[in-house]
Order: C-alpha cells, then structure tokens, then sequence
C-alpha cells in the first residue's frame, strides 16, 4: 500500500483518478467529523466533497 505522499505525487504528476485513493482512504474519517460537527445533517455530504475538492486544489 502506498503512503499518502507516493499517491500526491502520482496526482501531481498528472494521475487524477489517485485521488480517488485518498478519498477512500479518508471518507469514512471526513464523514465521521462532520457528523460529530453537524448531526445528521444534509449539508455533511456537500461539505465533504468541499473538503477533499479544497483538499486537492492545495496539493501543490
């Protein structure tokens, strides 16, 4: 299994799908938060494709 910065790396080096192994590797993690943060809100969904999409604006 790959570290997460391996997987940066490949994203940088133009491999956009290996993001998605950072997505899967942390959803869980990201949902778990925000519910704590918000209940079950309907917002928890949309909040956690803003995080990861800032997530991976920031790479470089």
């Amino acid at each position: 299994m790959q570290d997460d910065q391996e997987i940066i790396e490949r994203v940088l080096q133009g491999d956009k799908q290996a993001f998605g192994e950072i997505i899967d590797r942390y959803r869980s993690k990201v949902f778990s938060l925000l519910r704590k943060m918000l209940g079950n809100s309907q917002d928890t969904q949309d909040i956690a494709q803003e995080v990861f999409l800032k997530a991976y604006s920031h790479l470089p």
